[in-house]
């Protein structure tokens, strides 16, 4: 049953049932509220249609003395429910409604065969993409990218005892390997969890990783090197922020423009998920740059000091830059190209790409709204009071999860569309009552 709720005057939806369900539960809908579903010809009070449903009307309040132990709480809920579903509407997506963080991650700790495994992998092909009655567009539960990040732990962790502990330069290289990719892959995995149209196939997705990143590096550098040396000495660290918010976002938005002729890639979870993945690929060849970079620029302070002992402070420096940028990784380059690139394919819907879309507001917006983004991480700003370093790495966090709050956004919009999608396909059938809710205001 696909639900339709109303809202300011307006309405909002489809929901299936069970959103329905988790919204009267968490008082974000009243059983008063109007609401209509296919074959009904008026809209009805939602308790109505939930009568037979008890368990579905929210219980008594409890007794003020009870309310007020726990009121800083749901005052703390409702802060954050706001803040996050403006951030969301800024961003172009949508208030996140009916989405349950327990149920949503219920199978992580979930023991699982390989088989099950592999199984999310066998997707885009012609015998692997579900046709459209068959896609399932409920929260879907993630659970395989919380077994990559773990896997990906344990083998970084192997690599940094081998370099750090044993003091084995071999282990170096595959440190460095590990920590770039390892992290920004188990995130990527999450986005191919979300795409429930499953309908990309690994390998676009591994090209769109190598390929799409190493060329939007290649255009990210070509831009920063044209508008960086404009900036004085004085304001060159907030310049270089800047320059590279405004060039590798352009890079990486324009790169995704080439994806875009491929017609059967027209749903909204499509475009999270080639920005998720030439994010990524730009992410891991920039943090394995800069472990690099970190590493040779110690291994000359020590050839200048003229102290061979100092080789252990280069590889921890080493593994340290690695580290930390392994563990962000997630909550920036990935999660800011995803934006960008599903706000562009917001912009698109089903048509084909005109240079045109690419001037529309909707997507200028989220396009300048993580080119900030990523110029307040490069930024020397920080959270006072606690140190630079932890002030660098909170500032970081408090950016990601503003990012994931909109990401979020626009996983509940994609699951929308396709749920509308089936609601219009399903007016071919014979005898099918209307998909469309009648008129507001019709009791």
């Amino acid at each position: 049953m696909q639900i339709y709720l109303t809202q300011d005057g307006s309405h909002t939806g489809p929901f299936t049932l069970e959103e329905v369900q988790r919204m009267l539960g968490s008082g974000q809908r009243s059983p008063d509220d109007y609401a209509w579903h296919q074959g009904l010809a008026n809209w009805v009070p939602l308790s109505s249609i939930l009568s037979s449903q008890t368990a579905l009307v929210p219980p008594p309040m409890p007794p003020p003395y009870a309310a007020q132990g726990v009121d800083w709480r749901q005052r703390a809920g409702a802060a954050f429910e706001k803040v996050a579903g403006d951030i969301s509407t800024v961003a172009g997506g949508e208030r996140i409604e009916g989405l349950d963080g327990r149920e949503f991650f219920s199978n992580v700790f979930k023991k699982r065969t390989d088989e099950e495994m592999e199984n999310l992998f066998v997707t885009g092909t012609r015998f692997a993409t579900p046709l459209l009655k068959d896609i399932k567009t409920q929260w879907p539960k993630p659970w395989v990218f919380f077994k990559a990040i773990v896997v990906s732990l344990l083998v970084f962790g192997g690599f940094y005892y081998g370099s750090v502990q044993m003091n084995d330069s071999t282990m170096i290289p595959g440190a460095i390997l590990v920590g770039s990719f390892a992290i920004p892959l188990s995130a990527l995995i999450f986005f191919i969890e979300m795409n429930v149209a499953r309908n990309i196939s690994v390998y676009q997705i591994l090209k769109l990783v190598m390929m799409g990143g190493v060329i939007a590096l290649l255009i990210a550098i070509l831009l920063e090197d044209w508008i960086i040396p404009k900036f004085s000495t004085a304001m060159q660290a907030w310049g270089t922020a800047l320059t590279a918010g405004v060039a590798e976002e352009s890079g990486k938005a324009l790169v995704a423009i080439f994806f875009m002729g491929k017609r059967r890639y027209n749903w909204l979870l499509n475009g999270l998920l080639i920005g998720a993945a030439i994010g990524t690929g730009f992410g891991a060849f920039e943090s394995a740059g800069y472990a690099l970079n970190t590493m040779l620029v110690n291994y000359k302070q020590m050839i200048a000091d003229q102290n061979s002992a100092e080789w252990t402070q280069v590889v921890a420096a080493t593994m340290h830059e690695i580290e930390l940028r392994g563990m962000l990784a997630p909550l920036g380059h990935i999660a800011w190209t995803a934006l960008a690139v599903a706000a562009l394919w917001k912009v698109k819907g089903r048509e084909k790409f005109r240079w045109e879309m690419v001037k529309d507001l909707r997507f200028l917006r989220v396009l300048g709204l993580v080119a900030v983004l990523h110029f307040l991480w490069d930024s020397p700003l920080i959270v006072p009071f606690v140190g630079d370093a932890l002030g660098d790495v909170l500032k970081c966090l408090i950016l990601g999860v503003i990012a994931w709050i909109a990401v979020f956004g626009y996983i509940q919009k994609g699951l929308k569309e396709i749920r509308l999608a089936q609601s219009e396909a399903e007016l071919g059938a014979p005898g099918a009552a209307s998909a469309a809710p009648p008129p507001l205001g019709v009791a």
